[in-house]
């Protein structure tokens, strides 16, 4: 019976496989028939196939696999032989996201089970409930969070074929990772043509930008070709220096140099040979650094955008001495304000910024979402106010102008519906936006965004202002000649002004101007002619970038990575993941066009081979040498720490011979001090309760050279009284007030 029944159904088959064909060449005459006239058209009709079990014609629509017919992708072929494209794929994904391997390893395992229908497990996610296997790698790594203590480790017997790789085999391959792409990164400068330009940008971590527990050094390396216009960056990562000194940071970056020698087999000497230019910001010790890397001034280049932070020391110079001049218990109310020793101007913006920023609308003090309602109801443009956004370069200026233009709104705002009162902040931004010497500073700052500083941003293409085609050299060097040429202008025309806040322009113009010329005169391009006679290479330098915001980028990936980790991933491990998610040499035509032999031996290179071993070597040499002059500077700072609290007793000594220190009480007592006593009650001051109280300001003398001026008598009070017993009502003729600071500045 099975015979006949088998021998029956292969009969329909052959009968439906032959129809088949009938109709596949019927078809195919009439699709290759070039005829045009529809008489010579030949209509077959479908045959009559309703007497055979199943349909006659299979449809051409791909029928979707079920997750049981989708191949088992096994993980491993081997203890320690892993699927290359998978060990790939993890550390690209660990470098390029914010997760942690553990994370990754989960998401992989729960994606391709349910997705697809693998049979994956985590590593050491044994359903018998056998104890967390050694798979074979090496030992943890001291960044390592380690879930799992060596000592009850045991060699596994259970087949591995779908059992994913330990964190610790995660931490190796992205180590050969990164490795892979400073070779990368080292042979496209020893391999790049006449044609190509190489800048290296340097930059630090700074107290100012925040990182105030980390002494880290990184770059960015720009490659533009002349000839076809393709722009590459790269970068090798970030590096732990002992201290923010240029000796230092020399020392970091040479031995960056040696890795990248190594890589290319080639000398450090050759290495710096290959690179154009080197762009660094504009702090003293970044020329300390260049020259003790040997690099010659024709090659150095500062960063442009920070002109813009010029600009805004200027004119914040400008708003302190007036301040210090009058005192500021005559501007503003200070009892409602913090001390602090910047500006008016500038604790008045980082105040509004905090209470009605986007980026705090979920925060119990913010009025960002009050005030865009409260516009909503009075008819106003709601979608016109954006917020009070902070931005490192040009941040004071757009703030200034944001509150130019919705003064009026916030001071209806706060008088309709908000109470003053309800905490500190609320009470300070009230007090800042009714002030006139607030509003004063502010509309300067409008003025000067107008003149010089949008005009800038535009050049420099910041925040994506501006052209590209624009942001060369050539143009930037036209650009402040004509607005130097302007500014003295201005200057000129403010000379003779008889209003405060014209005298206020006038003063600002005079400090602007000089920082300008100060900044510029850093620059070797900008004091020298494009002639025959000069050594610099003035067609290379239209290819080089006018900024160093590719390494302030890199920084900010940094903040990005360790706010995540909460400081407990080590700065290797963050440097790392940096290079191989900037560089993407795993995810390039150059690797994946690899075939797939060349590829695993890539990654055996990366592993063990001598160049690699060398270059470990002289990375756990330079950490040590890291580790040891921080262990120094510790013993450093307990003998800074020691001696300044035998200055601070001496100085209260010293007071108590005129019976000081002042306090809150005795803070009249000053009118009978003369200016010995007060800079000692101001040194006083400083090592206790406010370390940014100042008794000097800087000028330039005739002969070009800067010195500091001690304040006069009444100016040293004014300072004491601000940092002991702030009080006082602003004055109404704030006009006099600022004529009269500036006649002695």
């Amino acid at each position: 019976m099975e015979a006949k029944r088998a021998e029956k159904e292969d009969k329909v088959k052959s009968e439906r496989m032959s129809l088949s064909r009938q109709i596949e060449e019927a078809m195919k005459v009439v699709e290759d028939d070039e005829l045009g006239d529809e008489d010579f058209t030949i209509t077959i009709e479908s045959p009559n196939t309703s007497h055979l079990p199943g349909p006659a014609i299979r449809s051409t629509t791909s029928i979707p696999k079920t997750e049981t017919e989708f191949p088992h992708v096994k993980v491993r072929t081997g203890r320690t032989k892993l699927s290359e494209p998978l060990m790939r794929a993890l550390v690209q994904c660990l470098s390029e996201y914010k997760v942690t391997a553990n994370d990754l390893l989960g998401i992989a395992v729960t994606l391709a089970n349910t997705v697809f229908g693998q049979k994956w497990q985590k590593s050491g996610s044994d359903s018998n409930g056998d104890p967390k296997e050694d798979l074979g790698c090496e030992p943890l790594s001291s960044d390592d969070e380690g879930d799992c203590d060596p000592l009850t480790l045991k060699r596994s017997k259970r087949d591995l074929t779908f059992v994913m790789p330990s964190r610790k085999c995660m931490s190796m391959y992205l180590q050969d990772a990164s490795v892979l792409n400073l070779e990368m990164v080292a042979r496209k400068l020893t391999q790049k043509n006449s044609s190509t330009v190489v800048t290296v940008g340097i930059d630090d971590a700074t107290k100012a930008a925040g990182h105030k527990h980390f002494h880290v050094k990184t770059d960015h390396i720009t490659l533009k070709d002349r000839d076809s216009g393709i722009r590459e960056t790269f970068t090798t990562g970030y590096v732990e220096n002992p201290s923010h000194t240029g000796e230092s940071g020399a020392d970091a970056y040479h031995y960056k140099l040696q890795c990248l020698a190594i890589l290319a087999d080639t000398s450090v000497n050759d290495m710096k040979q290959m690179i154009d230019f080197w762009i660094t910001d504009r702090a003293g010790d970044c020329s300390t650094m260049l020259e003790h890397l040997g690099v010659s001034d024709d090659k150095k280049l500062k960063c442009s955008a920070h002109i813009v932070l010029a600009v805004d020391h200027a004119l914040e110079k400008v708003f302190k001495d007036v301040e210090q001049k009058v005192g500021i218990e005559k501007l503003i109310r200070v009892n409602n304000i913090l001390k602090s020793n910047s500006s008016i101007h500038t604790l008045g913006l980082i105040a509004v910024a905090k209470l009605l920023s986007p980026s705090h609308a979920s925060h119990s003090v913010s009025l960002f979402t009050e005030f865009k309602d409260w516009l909503d109801a009075k008819g106003l443009n709601r979608a016109a106010f954006k917020g009070f956004v902070s931005n490192r370069f040009g941040r004071p200026l757009e703030l200034s102008v944001e509150f130019v233009k919705n003064r009026e709104n916030l001071i209806d705002f706060f008088d309709a519906i908000v109470d003053e009162n309800s905490n500190k902040l609320v009470l300070a931004v009230h007090t800042f936006i009714t002030n006139e010497w607030f509003l004063c500073c502010a509309e300067v700052y409008q003025l000067f965004g107008e003149i010089l500083l949008y005009p800038l941003m535009d050049s420099l293409g910041i925040d994506g202002r501006g052209p590209k085609e624009a942001r060369t050299w050539s143009t930037l060097k036209a650009f402040f000649h004509e607005k130097l040429a302007r500014l003295n202008a201005l200057k000129s025309d403010f000379q003779q002004a008889r209003t405060g806040k014209g005298q206020l322009i006038h003063a600002a113009l005079t400090e602007s101007i000089k920082a300008l010329v100060r900044q510029l005169s850093d620059i070797k391009y900008f004091d020298t002619e494009e002639s025959e006679d000069s050594t610099m290479d003035f067609d290379k330098l239209q290819l080089a970038p006018i900024t160093n915001l590719g390494s302030e980028s890199e920084f900010a990936k940094l903040s990005n990575r360790i706010q995540f980790a909460g400081g407990m991933t080590t700065m290797k491990t963050h440097s790392e993941k940096n290079i191989v998610s900037s560089n993407g040499y795993l995810v390039s035509p150059g690797f994946t066009a690899l075939k797939r032999e060349e590829k695993t031996d890539k990654w055996k290179w990366a592993r063990s081979s001598e160049p690699v071993n060398e270059v470990k070597r002289l990375e756990r040499d330079f950490l040590a040498t890291v580790k040891a002059t921080k262990s120094l500077s510790l013993v450093k700072k307990e003998e800074i720490k020691k001696k300044k609290c035998r200055r601070m007793l001496e100085l209260l000594d010293k007071c108590k011979e005129h019976r000081g220190p002042v306090t809150i009480s005795t803070i009249d007592y000053i009118k009978r001090l003369y200016q010995a006593q007060l800079i000692a009650e101001i040194g006083y001051l400083r090592q206790t309760i406010c370390p940014d109280i100042r008794q000097k300001r800087r000028t330039r003398g005739s002969d070009g050279r800067f010195r500091f001026q001690t304040f006069s008598v009444e100016q040293l009070r004014n300072s004491i009284r601000s940092a002991v017993k702030p009080e006082g009502e602003p004055v109404s003729d704030l006009d006099g007030l600022i004529k009269s600071a500036l006649i002695s500045l």
